[in-house]
């Protein structure tokens, strides 16, 4: 599985390079939708099961830090998370977590007195 996952990241990095048609080494949104148009890079998105049908919230997902830019850390461990379908117990995680952070601000607006309508 390790091997695979390292293969994995080579393809990635190469596939990195080939987006990053400035060469800055990070990757734009506008990088990034040209490259969603290349039928075999969509296949190699599809091949890992990832969604690519808005490039805005893919964009969202992977640049971790905000700064409207994708860096290499970002593109690779950020594909190799989302890469696959998501998993029963990845989503009932998802949906727990929801819960105890409503359950967080709902106490914090009952301490402040204030209610919801």
């Amino acid at each position: 599985q390790r091997k695979a996952q390292e293969a994995t990241t080579q393809h990635l990095l190469l596939l990195l390079e080939e987006i990053d048609t400035d060469h800055t080494g990070t990757i734009t949104v506008e990088e990034l939708a040209e490259a969603l148009e290349n039928p075999r890079i969509m296949h190699y998105f599809s091949a890992l099961s990832i969604d690519i049908r808005d490039v805005s919230q893919l964009m969202k997902l992977l640049d971790v830090d905000g700064d409207g830019e994708i860096d290499i850390t970002e593109f690779v461990d950020g594909l190799l998370v989302l890469k696959g379908e998501a998993k029963s117990f990845d989503i009932h995680m998802l949906i727990m977590q929801n819960r105890q952070v409503l359950s967080m601000i709902s106490k914090t607006f009952a301490h402040m007195g204030w209610t919801h309508a």
